[in-house]
Formats: C-alpha cells, structure tokens, sequence
C-alpha cells in the first residue's frame, strides 16, 4: 500500500523491508510505540531517499540512533525542549525534520 501512495506523488526511492523485530528494539529503546502509519510503512520499505539521497524517511536504525541522540543531548534540551514526546522519522533535505508525537499506547 505505502509503495503505491509513494509512487503516485514523488520519485523518492523505497528501500527492502525491515525485519519486525529490528522494530520492537525500537520500541523497547524509545519506551514508546512507533506509529501504526510509520510501523506498517517501515515493514514495506526500510526508508526512503530522495531524489538528491536525502533521508525523506530515515531507515529504522536512523530512526532509532538519532532519537536516542536528540533526547539524550542536554544542549538539545537547554536549546529547544525535551524531545522524549517526538519520533522523529525523516527530514525534508532543507536541514527540517519530520516527526510524530509520540504515542504510548497501542497499535
């Protein structure tokens, strides 16, 4: 389904699918479950690069390393906020990520 819809509106290239387990690790690691949108769209495609290889969605062991590294960065929540509520999943290759507020309840 999420290979057509990406299709239909851009040249952004999909990747294999991930192995479900890789995304419990996630889950387990962020304390939060992932989308159900982002969950099913990771078993289709592990991510998916732009025209110019920028990361639209990041392949899951981005997902999970640059989340770990955003809430995990005092400067980050000095600067900003508190990242613990967001997943990000993406950017948009202009230096602007993509993100979910995080959901802790279940699929």
């Amino acid at each position: 389904m999420w290979r057509e819809i990406v299709n239909e509106f851009t040249s952004a290239a999909p990747q294999f699918p991930v192995e479900p387990g890789v995304l419990d690790r996630i889950e387990v690691a962020l304390g939060q479950r992932l989308p159900q949108d982002l969950h099913l769209f990771l078993l289709e495609s592990n991510g998916m690069e732009g025209k110019y290889g920028t990361g639209v969605i990041w392949p899951a062991e981005r997902i999970l390393s640059d989340n770990l590294s955003f809430r995990e960065n005092d400067q980050y929540r000095s600067l900003y906020m508190p990242f613990d509520s967001l997943i990000f999943f993406g950017d948009n290759g202009g230096g602007g990520s993509i993100r979910f507020r995080a959901n802790t309840g279940t699929r």
